[in-house]
């Protein structure tokens, strides 16, 4: 992992849910060393995954999936001993994110503002529901929202429909805004010596990905509607039902050339009225749809590119599981976690110097809260037992000693 970028970074990770440990665990597949700070009194949501509760809190699936190659490091936030610890970790980190609400950062003194005299040198990533100041009043905020407050959901659905959840793809959208403002900001420690606070809205970051739509209005007066698979400035456009069990193949044509090649496949005559006459355009996609319909969606996939036509198989878990390419790009990989066996994760959507990044599965809660204590503070073994004993500190071990942990 030496050959990769962000080597040698520390990273304190104050991140729950989500888009912060997306964002963070893409800085571990860029080199970073990230310790995530957790408590079991109050443990990550994704941790407590329905169905694994029973097991304990290193049971998830879904909490795995997203902090992949973290330590995890167990503190009492609200012990004064724990806040003091907490405080000196920072210290000695390059980079802080969260994602608590709004506040909360500087409520455990946390903030740029409140280290920088210590280190001007830190990076401190916050991401909140809107961001700090402005007229936000910091409610807590989950993926279903930023995808409303971000202007997404309206556009997302049929044109008969309600606008429609995007769920989990909405945090990782935010933490990958996130991952490029914190990058930004450890080059300017490089060329300056000074760090500073990015502070992430995850509304603007949703917003910002559908700009176009606020233009649309601006321009027009008219509000863009939900136009499920298609588009309105291009036709054909949209998700074709193929042979056999639930398969689909997406098209796109954006030009008038690729609509004749598409249209000779399928044995329609390009005329101009197609694309104009609404009458002249279902008579089109029945064409269309009847084509596809006959074949299987590898077929059709294969004879529409052969004549140079975009388009794409929908693909399917099971699809993506065994697909050769991604395989071959190191994307999907399998690692092997303590509690849930070998499991198949997605890596980095990258290759620095023709690798991918090395992958481990995510941390158990406080596995690694001695190593850190010692690496990052030097304190000695019998401080650390210390810290254990009174609870300021928690290590896997104790954990599992505590009769119950905390679920939702």
């Amino acid at each position: 992992m030496s050959h990769l970028p962000l080597t040698g970074v520390r990273v304190l990770d104050l991140t729950w849910v989500a888009a912060g440990p997306y964002s963070t665990q893409l800085l571990t597949m860029l080199g970073a060393t990230v310790v995530k700070v957790e408590s079991s009194k109050r443990p990550d949501l994704f941790r407590q995954m329905v169905g694994t509760t029973a097991k304990g809190l290193d049971s998830s699936a879904r909490f795995n999936s997203v902090n992949l190659g973290k330590a995890s490091i167990g503190i009492d936030f609200k012990a004064p001993d724990g806040r003091a610890l907490l405080r000196r970790l920072a210290l000695t980190s390059d980079v802080i994110v969260s994602n608590y609400r709004a506040g909360a950062l500087e409520g455990l003194g946390l903030s740029y503002e409140d280290l920088k005299s210590e280190r001007p040198d830190l990076v401190v990533t916050c991401i909140s529901n809107g961001g700090r100041g402005g007229t936000d009043p910091g409610y807590v905020g989950y993926a279903s929202n930023f995808n409303s407050m971000g202007g997404l959901g309206h556009l997302t659905g049929y044109p008969d429909g309600p606008p429609t959840e995007v769920r989990d793809s909405i945090d990782l959208r935010v933490g990958t805004v996130a991952i490029v403002g914190t990058i930004a900001a450890l080059l300017g420690v490089a060329r300056t010596g000074r760090g500073g606070a990015v502070d992430v809205s995850a509304q603007q970051a949703i917003t910002g990905l559908v700009g176009d739509s606020v233009l649309e209005y601006q321009l027009t007066g008219q509000v863009p509607l939900r136009s499920g698979n298609g588009l309105y400035s291009q036709w054909p456009y949209g998700v074709y039902r193929c042979a056999g069990d639930d398969e689909r193949v997406a098209i796109a044509t954006g030009t008038v050339e690729e609509r004749a090649r598409l249209f000779a496949v399928v044995g329609l005559e390009q005329a101009s009225a197609w694309f104009s006459d609404g009458d002249q355009r279902v008579v089109a996609e029945h064409q269309i749809q009847s084509w596809v319909a006959s074949r299987a969606a590898d077929e059709v996939a294969a004879e529409l590119s052969v004549a140079g036509v975009a388009n794409s198989k929908v693909m399917n878990g099971p699809d993506l599981l065994d697909d050769e390419h991604l395989q071959s790009r190191g994307l999907l990989r399998s690692v092997t976690h303590p509690s849930l066996g070998e499991q198949i994760v997605v890596g980095a959507p990258w290759l620095i110097d023709d690798r991918a990044p090395e992958l481990t599965c995510a941390p158990e809660l406080g596995r690694d809260t001695a190593a850190v204590l010692d690496e990052w503070l030097g304190r000695t073994g019998e401080e650390i037992a210390e810290l254990i004993s009174t609870g300021t500190v928690e290590s896997s071990e104790s954990i599992r000693d505590k009769p119950e942990a905390a679920v939702i």
